[in-house]
């Protein structure tokens, strides 16, 4: 017999942290490269480089999914590690348990 699963919560908040910082990097990626182009870039760096505007478009858009992957993670994780306790049952005024 075959049994059908919901998927974990784990997989749902990996699926929504890749999807939410994959749409925000595409913003980030529009609006930085909408300012600087990619070849004056790589002119400006200390270090001898050579990059056309496809590859530091490419590069741009993996950094900034990255950085913003890992914020999402942070932040649900901060999230996760916020949450009370099941173990301590709310007392109500009056109730004392000893």
């Amino acid at each position: 017999m075959e049994q059908s699963r919901a998927p974990s919560r784990q997989l749902i908040r990996l699926g929504v942290v890749v999807w939410v910082s994959f749409l925000s990097a595409a913003i980030a990626t529009m609006l930085f490269f909408a300012t600087f182009d990619p070849e004056s870039l790589s002119q400006l760096a200390t270090f001898p480089m050579t990059l056309d505007r496809t590859s530091g478009y490419s590069i741009g858009f993996l950094l900034f999914w990255i950085l913003l992957m890992l914020n999402g993670w942070i932040v649900t994780w901060l999230l996760q590690s916020g949450k009370p306790s099941n173990d301590i049952e709310p007392q109500t005024k009056g109730e004392h348990h000893e």
